[in-house]
This record gives structure tokens, sequence and C-alpha cells, in this order.
């Protein structure tokens, strides 16, 4: 018998390779080396004890300069150009500096020269106490800018169980705040709930790579009730993904009891989980759902974009939650096949099997192997174990199954299929 043939689409895909930020890890260990209390929760900054950077420097290399701050933070190394530590000189270091950290004061170390900004908040933490529901208070957070170079203040968000009850402005902060300069943001509690919830205040900037975060606490006072949160919030992205199901998180970010009665779903997805564990959630209670993708009606539908939604129905009558599903037409599959034997020759009215083929996805996609058929009665595809291909299989990338076809000619004389796979 011929070798058949498998129908595939081919595919490419490309990779950048990342830069070293130079710039931007001389500021990181500038902020690092002058203002380690801050930022690392150390008694001691280096600059207390080394107001000049410059007199640091020790060895040939950056790596020289790593080695010699690791040395002085862990003791009992060192060598012909670097100082030996016996015992650690900067041994209150330990543990709160990672090697990142190290790679960045040194590389300020080498370079102080490098002019940067330096963005600091003046609190980590602003807890705004007990107020009742619905009342706005509002606060001022200082932002201030101690290095040598403007920064620009990019965005305010608010992230966490608790983002509702806050809002973050700018306040008088101008769009780029000056060397030495500070400014006053604006932070607001208004509570929904009445219950004690958290936030945290992320402030985005142009300067150096070190996040500003402010922790935001505080309480609604009077009566407890449920709130819906789902995440994510309005809408479940699935991409590509075949057979992986993604997360949707159910919770009641609020106080009193939120159950959930039922779900539906329309388009072309299953949504799976625990309805019992969804029907009671207390504050702060969640429980989780998995979505996936449905395959089936054949590739040529399944294999489009697809949109459809999520309906969560709640116990206590409220309106229903609305999620939006997506999923991105599937891209063409990169299939190899490679023979490995022929059908023997059979007597009219018998049988015999055979592996004749492996199917291997070289690709980066997973492939679905919607359908597999052969073009010739005598001629059939078999799946009798967990490593021959079926129909209706997803096909992860760098793995590969068997292809087995069973032969039992009606006619004598040579006979020919041809097996397509469509992925």
């Amino acid at each position: 018998m011929k070798p058949f043939w498998v129908l595939a689409a081919w595919a490419a895909a490309f990779a950048a390779g990342a830069q070293t930020d130079v710039p931007g890890d001389a500021a990181a260990g500038r902020m690092l080396y002058r203002d380690t209390p801050q930022l690392r929760g150390s008694l001691q900054a280096c600059a207390q004890c080394h107001p000049n950077p410059l007199n640091q420097r020790r060895g040939i290399t950056l790596l020289d300069q790593q080695d010699h701050i690791r040395c002085a933070i862990q003791g009992g190394c060192g060598g012909a150009t670097l100082a030996v530590y016996p015992y650690g000189a900067m041994a209150q270091f330990q543990g709160l500096v990672s090697g990142a950290d190290i790679q960045h004061l040194a590389r300020y170390i080498r370079e102080p020269e490098v002019s940067a900004a330096w963005p600091r908040l003046t609190m980590a933490k602003l807890d705004v106490g007990s107020r009742p529901l619905g009342e706005a208070t509002s606060f001022a957070v200082t932002l201030e800018n101690r290095g040598e170079r403007a920064f620009a203040l990019r965005s305010l968000s608010l992230q966490g169980l608790g983002a509702a009850d806050y809002e973050a402005q700018s306040g008088d902060c101008p769009a780029t705040l000056p060397a030495g300069g500070q400014c006053a943001l604006q932070v607001t509690h208004r509570p929904q709930c009445a219950v004690e919830r958290a936030a945290q205040l992320r402030l985005s900037h142009d300067g150096p790579p070190v996040d500003l975060l402010l922790r935001l606490q505080g309480r609604g006072l009077g009566l407890e009730r449920p709130e819906w949160q789902t995440e994510p919030a309005a809408q479940l992205d699935l991409g590509t993904a075949l057979d992986t199901a993604r997360p949707l998180l159910l919770r009641n970010a609020c106080g009193g009891t939120l159950g959930l009665a039922h779900w539906r779903v329309e388009g072309p997805f299953v949504v799976q989980g625990d309805a019992a564990s969804c029907r009671a959630l207390g504050a702060e209670q969640s429980c989780g759902l998995q979505v996936s993708r449905r395959l089936d009606g054949g590739a040529p539908e399944a294999l489009r974009p697809s949109q459809g939604a999520l309906w969560l129905v709640p116990a206590d009558g409220s309106p229903e939650r609305r999620i939006a599903l997506e999923a991105a037409a599937l891209p063409p599959a990169l299939l190899r096949t490679t023979p490995l034997s022929a059908l023997p020759d059979t007597a009219v009215g018998a049988s015999q099997s055979a592996d004749v083929a492996r199917l291997e996805n070289t690709g980066t996609q997973e492939a679905w192997l919607s359908q597999l058929r052969s073009d010739a009665g005598a001629f059939a595809l078999e799946s009798p174990s967990a490593e021959h291909c079926r129909e209706g299989q997803v096909l992860a990338a760098g793995r590969s199954c068997l292809l087995r076809l069973r032969f039992a000619p009606v006619a004598p004389g040579e006979q020919r299929m041809q097996v397509q796979v469509l992925a």
C-alpha cells in the first residue's frame, strides 16, 4: 500500500530577547544605597557608613563589585582584589537584599554619576478608621522626589478586595515632579460594606523600576449586606486554550450571606464547578468555577472566534450577573508525520491492523484533531490505547500519537487511501 498523506497548516513564532536596563538598575541601586530603611526595613542604610559610593569600588568588573557586596553581607570570603570580611561587616542586610538588589547596588557604585529620579511615599500604610456607609472622607498622602531628575506620575490604580471603597486623585501633584519636589496625593474613603476591607494604591511613574505601594485599610459602619465580586469582573478571555480550563472566582466581598442558585451558559463553552460550595458565601468567602471551550460541531465552527456569556443567578432574587466569554480563533497547527510501516497484504474477507505512522505536534500551540477520516471503505482508523490518535483529541505542543489502521479488503488488487486530519 502506498504511503498516506496528512493535510495540515503551518505557522511560525518568533521571540525577542530582553535587554539590560543600565540606567534603571543604577537608579534602583541608588535608592537602596541611600534609603534602605524605607525600602527594606533595615536599621541602617549603606550611605550612613559609606557616604561616597566612589570609595566602595572594588575589583575590575561589575561582577567583582557584586562579589564585594555579597562578601560584606555574608562574610568569610574575599581575595586579592577584594576586601576580606571574616564576619560580615554588613550582616544586618542578610535576608533583606536579593541577588537582584546586589546587582543594582553594584551598578550604582560603579556608575553613581547616573542621574536618576527617586520617587518616595512618606508612608507605607494608611489606616482610615471607621466611617458610616457611603460617607466620604479625604486624606492627604505626600509624594517626594528625593533624586536629581524629574519623574512623571503616569497613573494611580487601586487593587484588592476593598478597592471599591477608595478613590485616588493626583491632588496638587503636577504631571512631572521636579527633583527635590513634593506634593500631596488625595485618597478618599467611602465605605460600601459594614466590614473591614483593605486595598492597595499603586503609583505608576517613569522613574526607576521600584513599585510605589500604599496599603489602605478602613471599615464601614452600618447594616451588613452581601456584595457580588467576580474575578475577572466582567469578561473572561480563553484565548486559544483548548483543553485548559480558565478559572472564574466568585466572592462575597461584603457582609451577610450570598448564595448562587444556578448558572446558565450561552455559546460554545462549558462551565464546571461545585454548585453547593457557592450557595452560602459569608463575608469574604469565595468559590470557584472552571470555564473551557466546547469542542464540538466540527472544525469549521470550532476554529473560528467564539463569543458567549455566563449568567450567574443569585438565590435571593437579585439581578443576574453577566460575564462575557470569548475565545480566539485557533492558530494553524504545525503537524508532522513519520511513516512507521505499511499494512501487510491481506486476504479478501480478512482484516489486519498496524501502526502505520506517528503524528507529532511540532508547533508551540495545542492542536485539535477534530476529524480523522479515510476516503476508502476498506480502511478504518483505530484507537486501542491512549497513545493512539483519536478523533476529538487535543494534541499538546511537543506531543505525538500513533496512527493505527485496520485493512479489511472486499476485492482483490492494490488499494489506496488518504487520511485527512483537520486540526
